[in-house]
């Protein structure tokens, strides 16, 4: 698998135009109601929230949960791609007082304007962006100095299933998803792409990569069947 961030970038320009309406097929309408559930579970443990930054924000489904539930909430949105930007930006268009969004890659250094605003956000948000950051512990040693002390991350991911009859349907779903999201995106190797990226990130420790970065796990759970997963981690120091 090609893990450059060009590529990362460029697949995700070509398929942009029909991102939405690909997921909703790949995921039957599902893929919004898990952001939701984690949203909710989130709620339960802060929301007294103000600033967020959501790295990878896609076409902006994750933000607009946020938006909608916190008329005092402020989001600062990045991506890799100019063409999934420009779709959040007109999909976001009634809350653009509210959200800033940049063209950058989190793990470049043209970010001085995001990691000056030191211990200034109370959430950092990836949903399905996490196995696309190729060193997740420099990345963390940025972000940990502009979170808040006890501010917190929002994670939600694709879970390879490594066992039990989960494993066999995934394994058939997986060529699924790779057929359909090729035809429907006329990208060969966009789906393909996605399926590895989840069967290779699945075998890092979620959990020990961020305990060992200062971050206390505070809750991790399935939140559909054993493919998607949802982490809460609170900063410590």
């Amino acid at each position: 698998m090609n893990n450059n961030s060009k590529y990362i970038e460029y697949i995700f320009d070509t398929i942009s135009y029909k991102y939405d309406f690909i997921n909703n097929i790949l995921s039957l309408g599902l893929h919004n109601l898990w952001r939701k559930k984690s949203y909710n579970i989130l709620n339960k443990y802060f929301n007294n929230y103000k600033y967020i930054l959501d790295v990878g924000i896609g076409t902006g489904d994750m933000s607009y949960i946020f938006l909608t539930n916190n008329p005092l909430c402020r989001i600062i949105g990045i991506d890799i791609s100019k063409n999934m930007l420009n779709i959040t930006c007109n999909k976001l268009y009634k809350y653009s007082n509210r959200i800033n969004l940049l063209h950058a890659n989190i793990e470049s250094n043209d970010l001085s304007n995001i990691y000056s605003l030191i211990r200034y956000f109370d959430i950092i948000v990836f949903v399905f962006t996490l196995r696309n950051i190729i060193n997740i512990n420099n990345m963390l040693l940025e972000l940990k100095k502009i979170l808040k002390l006890y501010g917190w991350i929002f994670i939600i991911e694709f879970k390879y299933p490594i066992k039990g009859i989960m494993r066999y349907l995934y394994k058939y779903y997986s060529k699924y998803m790779c057929f359909m999201g090729s035809f429907l995106s006329k990208n060969l190797h966009a789906y393909e792409h996605l399926n590895k990226s989840i069967k290779n990130f699945s075998n890092f420790s979620i959990r020990q990569i961020f305990n060992n970065n200062g971050f206390e796990t505070c809750h991790v759970q399935y939140i559909f069947l054993d493919i998607v997963k949802l982490y809460l981690f609170k900063k410590l120091y």
